[in-house]
């Protein structure tokens, strides 16, 4: 990765826009960033690991995203950081903001602001601006997560000393993250769960073996079967489930036969049974059919009821017709005593509507006069509203012609003293100019004994020209609106002539238009009224004639009405004669409804029916039943009652047979299940218990070597010799680092270890044994080295550019001057490499700076290349 531009806004210390050009800087070698402690040199480290993976250069638990806004921004101003970098051939930019609070633009308090994020490729134009998205397209770009750019690329302050001296715990985590050696754990810790499973997996199977054992149910003595395997156990049940099938089927046998003789006795049983019941229905069929036939009077009686009831029906058509015509009668007497109301109602109407019409004639003349006054009027509005407009335009000019006449008046008065003061000044402009012994200008003389004293406020001709002038334009200006308004009120005067000749007293056009509105409404009003009571009027008399013509066709409807009634009371009685009855009260006797008849024909048919079926029930049980006398069935029922009570207790026994059966076999089978399932477990569990304690490095008598670590040491080695190189060029070949493999005992964990030989004394040592200086040149060595591997891991990721944070004060001149060295080789003419130091010779030994200033209004940065 290489960067080209930074611009930071309202971020960290920095109050406003500040840019930082990596292009001046050069394509490789090592530039510097100075300044003030707290000015923001860390800053612009930030601002690049911020910009790619949103955090700061030293992780989430140095600086957070929400403190990134600058508290010396003004609230208009966003937080945002933009850098330009490339990448595999093609450029991107990259634009990032945080979360963050900042002060509302207009009253108090704050509001939040969101986070964003915009990634553009400008090889391809594609543009990405969600924040999840962006966060994946930059790993895959970059090559490397925050961690691994932070060992890598961009070494915050203070993390030289933490790979140097990390434990092999905490340098087993640090590798995790840098080398995703994490899968390897993963494996681990599922091989675990694996063996623990299948040890639980062997218990269960243990406790199911325990539980089928106690389900056992024995004959006799018990095997002592806790010492017993299952296999063992299910030796012992082999003879005990061959005698309980025996037993068993014995009992199924003897039910069986017993069965068979139930099933014999019941069916004479059910034999005797039947003729006995064929006897008793015999006896009760005669009892029914002599109630039956007491029955027949009755049945009579209903006959002829019935017989009456269907004559009266063929009567009922000709009451109803005769009903129906007396009901028609009296509506069409309701109907002509109705209709006369109406006639006379109308009638009465009519007579009142006539008057009103009368009313409404004689109102005529007035309403005339009313309209013959409004058009008399509405010739007097144009001329009232020409004098109304000439009397306002009268009065505004008059005021107009006052107040010219005052300017005017007073504009020549000023003329008129500056005039003066132009004259009596000249005296004392001559005199100014007066010499002794040079002759005066207007009386000659030589001496001057009083001459007049020079104003400095004597006005110029040309003020005095200026101010005559306004005088003469105010004058012409008042005799011009004069004029107008002697115009104005000879026209005023006019048209008020006018209107007192054609008799106008009022002189308000508006309220004369009121008064011909009232006059045009009130003649409005009264022909609208003689035209109202005028169609009332006819309306009133065709009412009249339609109640009329109504009320004699109701008279003819009611004596036709009568004449029909008369006619269907003769029908009616002719038909009470033609059907049998005596008189009409025999008829109405007779009658019956509907359901009535229904009843009666049921009774009959329901005797009928059973008289029927009682004659036959008798015949049938007679023929059935002949030379058949009642059996006696007791004795057979007592037999088959002891049959049942032996069935009874052949089942219960045969029950507790076939369940102590099924239940050893239930548990023989559980058993067999049991031993398949904890075999297997078995064989699987040695295997995966011995892979388990070998990839976690829990072999007896061997070193405590995980699978994780044995890989993490494969890279540890490669970071060591790189490391090497760099050291050697560091400190002139007088320290070496070596990966320490031995753990001081068998139980505890190996392999990322460091030690460190020292050329002095040819002794190998722990590397905190290190000074100082000597610690931050191996930890530097140690970082460099970290560097190459990651990047060679990486799938050919290239690392254009490297940034360290201070770290440099503790070495001497000479020390200094091989780091220096070996940055300088480690950029290669190809990589460029980023310092922060207050160190004052690093000031001095490099040209290209980026110099932080702190200020009152926040930190400024420049550039010197």
């Amino acid at each position: 990765m290489k960067p080209l531009k930074i611009t930071m806004c309202a971020f960290g210390p920095y109050a406003a826009t500040a840019e930082v050009d990596f292009e001046k800087l050069g394509t490789s070698g090592i530039f510097l960033i100075t300044g003030d402690t707290g000015a923001g040199k860390t800053t612009v480290f930030d601002a690049i690991s911020f910009a790619l993976y949103g955090e700061a250069s030293g992780g989430k638990g140095r600086r957070t995203g929400k403190s990134f806004r600058s508290d010396y921004a003004r609230p208009e101003l966003p937080t945002y950081v933009e850098l330009e970098f490339i990448q595999g051939g093609k450029q991107y930019t990259i634009r990032r903001s945080p979360e963050y609070e900042r002060a509302k633009k207009r009253g108090t308090g704050t509001v939040t602001v969101g986070a964003e994020a915009t990634l553009v490729c400008h090889s391809d134009g594609t543009i990405l601006t969600r924040s999840d998205a962006v966060n994946e397209r930059l790993r895959q770009v970059i090559g490397l997560d925050r961690e691994q750019f932070a060992q890598t690329v961009m070494i915050a302050q203070g993390d030289f000393l933490k790979i140097l001296n990390a434990s092999s715990r905490e340098r087993k985590e640090l590798f995790q993250k840098i080398f995703n050696t994490g899968l390897y754990a993963r494996l681990q810790e599922r091989l675990r769960e694996q063996v623990g499973q299948l040890r639980r997996q062997a218990e269960d199977c243990t406790a199911a073996f325990q539980a089928a054992r106690a389900q056992i149910r024995w004959d006799g003595d018990a095997p002592d079967s806790r010492e017993l395997t299952p296999r063992q156990l299910l030796q012992w049940l082999e003879p005990v489930l061959a005698s309980g099938e025996e037993r068993v089927d014995l009992c199924r046998t003897r039910l069986q036969q017993i069965d068979e003789q139930r099933q014999q006795l019941s069916g004479q049983i059910a034999a005797a049974q039947a003729v006995n019941a064929q006897l008793d229905a015999l006896e009760a069929a005669e009892l029914r059919l002599a109630q039956v036939r007491s029955q027949e009077a009755a049945a009579t009686q209903w006959q002829r009821e019935l017989t009456l009831a269907r004559n009266a029906q063929e009567v009922v058509p000709a009451l109803l017709q005769w009903q129906a015509a007396g009901a028609d009668c009296r509506d069409k007497e309701r109907e002509l005593q109705t209709l006369t109301e109406k006639q006379e109602s109308c009638l009465a109407a009519w007579e009142n509507a006539q008057t009103r019409a009368e009313d409404a004639r004689r109102e005529r003349e007035r309403g005339e006069q009313a309209f013959a006054q409004a058009q008399t009027l509405k010739q007097l509005l144009p001329l009232c509203r020409r004098a109304q407009t000439l009397g306002e335009e009268l009065t505004r000019s008059e005021a107009q012609t006052r107040r010219l006449e005052e300017h005017s008046t007073r504009a020549g008065q000023a003329a008129q003293a500056l005039y003066h003061r132009f004259w009596a000044g000249q005296a004392g402009l001559l005199a100014r100019d007066l010499q002794p012994g040079r002759a005066c200008p207007v009386c000659g003389a030589t001496e001057h004994p009083a001459p007049a004293a020079w104003d400095d406020g004597i006005p110029e001709k040309q003020q005095v020209d200026e101010a005559q002038r306004q005088a003469r334009d105010a004058a012409e200006e008042f005799a011009r609106q004069a004029q107008q308004t002697a115009a104005l009120r000879s026209g005023y005067a006019e048209a008020v002539a006018q209107l007192e000749k054609l008799g106008g007293g009022e002189r308000d056009p508006q309220a004369l238009q009121r008064q011909i509105g009232q006059l045009e409404s009130a003649a409005d009003g009264i022909r609208q009224a003689i035209d109202q009571t005028a169609k009332a009027l006819e309306l009133a008399q065709t009412r009249r004639t339609q109640a009329e013509t109504a009320l004699e066709r109701a008279r003819e409807a009611s004596l036709a009405a009568d004449q029909q009634r008369e006619s269907a009371r003769t029908a009616y009685l002719t038909a009470i004669t033609a059907a049998g009855f005596a008189d009409e009260a025999a008829f109405q006797s007779a009658r019956r409804g509907g359901p009535e008849q229904e009843a009666l024909q049921h009774r009959l048919q329901t005797h009928q029916q059973e008289l029927a079926a009682s004659r036959g029930a008798v015949e049938e049980l007679t023929a059935a039943t002949r030379g058949k006398d009642q059996v006696e069935i007791s004795a057979l029922q007592e037999r088959l009652a002891d049959l049942q009570q032996q069935r009874l207790t052949l089942q219960q026994q045969e029950r507790e047979l076939a369940s102590r059966l099924q239940t050893n076999q239930l548990a023989c089978r559980q058993l067999q299940k049991t031993d398949r399932e904890y075999q297997k477990i078995m064989d699987r569990y040695t295997v995966l218990d011995d892979v388990y304690r070998t990839v976690s490095g829990q072999q007896s008598q061997r070193a405590k070597l995980s699978f994780e670590v044995y890989i993490q040491q494969y890279y540890f080695k490669q970071v060591v010799a790189a490391a090497n190189l760099r050291l050697g060029m560091l400190t002139d070949g007088m320290y070496v680092l070596r990966c320490k493999e031995d753990a001081r005992d068998l139980r505890s964990q190996s392999g990322l270890d460091l030690d460190v030989l020292d050329r002095n004394t040819g002794l190998w040592r722990d590397v905190s044994t290190l000074s100082g200086g000597e610690s931050f040149q191996t930890a530097l060595a140690l970082a460099l080295g970290l560097s190459d591997v990651v990047q060679a891991q990486s799938g050919g990721v290239r690392l254009d550019a490297m940034f360290i944070d201070e770290g440099f004060g503790s070495l001497d001149e000479a020390a200094l001057n091989q780091a220096l060295r070996g940055l300088n080789q480690l950029a290669g003419g190809k990589r460029l490499i980023g310092i922060i130091s207050h160190v004052a010779e690093l000031k001095q030994r490099i040209d290209r700076k980026i110099v932080v200033q702190k200020t009152a209004a926040g930190s400024k940065l420049t550039m010197e290349y």
